[in-house]
């Protein structure tokens, strides 16, 4: 098995994805600025950013492998405080209306968010999700046991005891019946749910303003992206991503616009590139070697 490779580019997001091989990547994994916030890397309108991340996403759908998934991870915001933007919502409507498959909505959530606006009789709810949102093609790569749930006591018990329930049927509050020796199966795990809880990112060597924890892409790199596969991320920042990719044994393609952080990334990356943990390794696909040339741009 050979070792993963790593390449993080300094540019435009969309002018480098459109010099990448089409069909060269088999997952994105990325959150891009948002829209009306103001960073020391840029400010983008609602207006500027709808149009900006059609182009982004028609880029993704060429680069990403017929059977690859990209994963956009967005969070609402709102101006002022009590008046939600429309941006999110417009951008999934524009995302289908595009021909872009939303296979599932998933959400982090965070088991520390920040207070808004007080605890008092006018504060308002914390921002505890941030949409983590899926697209792909319906008959999209995917291996579910790698991230399936521990067992609840009472599904071990009905997993134990299966033949007693060979003609039990449960009946849930919907009116649902379910033969409980047809689904009282061992599979491994639980079917993992459309959310992650996960605290915010503490990466004391990531001097960046908006990082995710590194549960993220590991959850959507184990599920979505094979062994020895290639992970895309646009919007680099820190290099979380590409950490997690070389660490679960999978190739990686960053793209940064602020060189600072483009050389951050690389060093965080670095520090990874020779202890990868492949579980379940292959080596990567005929050709995609391309992908990290000595040629392509640094």
């Amino acid at each position: 098995m050979s070792t993963p490779q790593f390449q993080v580019i300094t540019g435009d997001c969309i002018e480098i994805m459109r010099g990448l091989p089409a069909g060269s990547v088999d997952c994105c994994i990325t959150s891009p600025l948002y829209p009306e916030i103001k960073r020391s890397y840029g400010t983008m309108t609602e207006a500027e950013w709808l149009p900006f991340m059609g182009e982004v996403m028609a880029q993704l759908r060429r680069v990403v492998k017929p059977s690859g998934s990209y994963w956009i991870n967005i969070g609402p915001n709102s101006m002022p405080c009590t008046s939600r933007r429309s941006w999110p919502w417009r951008f999934v409507l524009n995302s289908m209306d595009s021909g872009h498959n939303l296979v599932r909505d998933c959400y982090w959530v965070k088991k520390d968010p920040a207070v808004t606006n007080g605890a008092g009789d006018k504060g308002l709810l914390r921002d505890a999700v941030e949409w983590l949102l899926w697209f792909a093609d319906p008959e999209c790569y995917r291996h579910q046991r790698a991230i399936l749930l521990d067992y609840s006591e009472s599904a071990l018990q009905k997993i134990e005891n299966r033949q007693r329930f060979s003609s039990v049927e449960e009946v849930r509050p919907s009116g649902l019946r379910a033969r409980v020796d047809r689904w009282a199966q061992d599979n491994g795990g639980a079917t993992p749910f459309n959310y992650i809880v996960s605290a915010t990112a503490q990466n004391p060597d990531a001097e960046h303003p908006a990082t995710f924890p590194e549960a993220l892409p590991e959850w959507c790199i184990r599920y979505t992206c094979p062994p020895g596969g290639t992970v895309l991320d646009p919007f680099t920042g820190s290099g979380t991503t590409g950490l997690v990719a070389m660490r679960e044994g999978r190739n990686f393609v960053g793209v940064e616009l602020n060189g600072d952080y483009a050389n951050m990334a690389r060093r965080r990356i670095a520090g990874w590139r020779h202890k990868p943990i492949r579980q379940r390794g292959q080596d990567a696909p005929e050709g995609q070697e391309t992908l990290f040339a000595e040629d392509v741009p640094a």
